[in-house]
């Protein structure tokens, strides 16, 4: 199963199969088919592990490939840090290297500073 659901963490997921199932009472709770039932929630998992990255992908910056400067793929909780940083109107690009994140070419602290004449002032 694992070719099919290189996302998923088939120990983990198992093991909230079982617990989920041993939680549900009565009729509901009981299967024809446990294997299948399996199946489906892993699929189900993998399905889920895809909307998450997709929606991660979609985000200003993200690129799912980047990896940090040491070139490693960044943790959970680096991606997370940097994720916030980039809500910032001057994000850290150090803090953003290091979660994977570069800042998107329409970030406003990329925008040129507009100068404006002030009456009277030097020329």
């Amino acid at each position: 199963m694992q070719p099919q659901t290189p996302l998923v963490d088939l120990k983990r997921e198992t093991a909230n199969m079982v617990d989920y199932w041993l939680a549900v009472p009565g009729k509901k709770g009981e299967k024809q088919d446990w294997l299948s039932t399996w199946r489906r929630w892993v699929r189900k998992a993998q399905t889920d592990a895809e909307e998450r990255a997709a929606r991660y992908s979609s985000r200003a910056g993200w690129n799912s490939n980047s990896s940090t400067p040491s070139g490693r793929q960044p943790t959970s909780r680096e991606r997370k840090i940097a994720e916030q940083e980039l809500r910032k109107s001057n994000p850290n690009p150090a803090i953003l290297a290091q979660g994977g994140l570069t800042l998107p070419p329409n970030h406003p602290s990329l925008e040129q500073p507009r100068l404006t004449a002030i009456e009277g002032g030097a020329a």
